[in-house]
């Protein structure tokens, strides 16, 4: 058995609750470590951006599953109305499959975009609809 291995990072994003955002960010987790790469704008605005390796998790003290909807949806709240946080991954697992994916978070929206998918549905737009092909193995 294989393990996942993946970097990731995010956009840079302004949040709305400079409190809260510490204590999100406090409990997002991952297998091989995270990094912020906030800083400060020429106007005082901070912007944030992280870094991880081995995929992006959230778990708080004291429990055991992901809790990574949970972050989400507590982020939707402190992102202003035009802003997005976007997070992107690629990975693979000893080469079985290779992948990425990006989530991308406004205060309204949640979408996540997987690069294979993407792919798959463009070469069907130029094969036709029926075209299929096997990706991993």
């Amino acid at each position: 058995m294989a393990n996942y291995k993946s970097v990731g990072r995010t956009n840079y994003f302004r949040v709305i609750d400079e409190k809260r955002w510490e204590e999100l960010f406090k409990y997002i987790c991952t297998n091989d470590g995270k990094w912020d790469y906030s800083k400060k704008a020429d106007d005082g605005t901070i912007l944030h951006c992280f870094a991880c390796e081995g995929g992006l998790d959230y778990i708080e003290p004291d429990s055991y599953d992901s809790e990574l909807d949970y972050f989400i949806e507590e982020l939707q709240k402190i992102l202003p109305d035009d802003e997005a946080m976007i997070y992107t991954e690629g990975g693979h697992e000893k080469h079985r499959y290779v992948t990425g994916l990006s989530l991308v978070v406004t205060s309204t929206t949640i979408d996540w975009l997987l690069l294979p998918d993407l792919a798959l549905g463009v070469a069907r737009n130029h094969l036709g609809k029926d075209f299929n092909t096997e990706m991993t193995y």
